[in-house]
């Protein structure tokens, strides 16, 4: 049974799950330019509370980090779950669609991982990071 991961340009989820983290950088970046902000323009000579602040946010960024990497049910909660577009052979439309992904994406990414029919996947998924994680029937011997 081989497993391998391809890219899948064009899917919503595959914007999604790089935007993800993006997003959350920028997020933490935003509220440590606010925080900072603050104590510069502000007249009130309160740096020592700005870098509490600071030191607060990326202390919480860490701990979602840490809490999400030992947590399956949290992680799930925060990065979400694998969805199945293709199993036994069969393609799901309703998946793609659900996921915003054309057909021809999908079978792009198959013929990234050498397959040239849909038949030949045992199970075709949509990982949480945007990947699609193509596993292939095993053949009968």
């Amino acid at each position: 049974m081989a497993t391998r991961a391809a890219k899948s340009s064009g899917a919503s989820r595959t914007t999604a799950g790089r935007q993800r983290a993006i997003q959350r950088d920028l997020l933490v970046l935003i509220l440590v330019g606010g925080t900072l902000r603050t104590a510069i323009v502000d007249q009130d000579g309160s740096l020592g509370a700005a870098f509490i602040g600071v030191a607060t946010i990326l202390a919480l960024d860490k701990l979602l980090g840490y809490v999400a990497a030992r947590s399956a049910r949290f992680n799930r909660w925060v990065e979400g779950v694998p969805a199945i577009l293709a199993r036994a052979g069969k393609v799901s439309p309703a998946a793609l669609r659900r996921h915003n992904m054309p057909a021809a994406v999908f079978q792009r990414a198959l013929r990234a991982e050498g397959l040239h029919d849909e038949r030949e996947v045992e199970e075709a998924r949509l990982e949480p990071n945007g990947r699609i994680t193509v596993i292939r029937h095993k053949p009968m011997d």
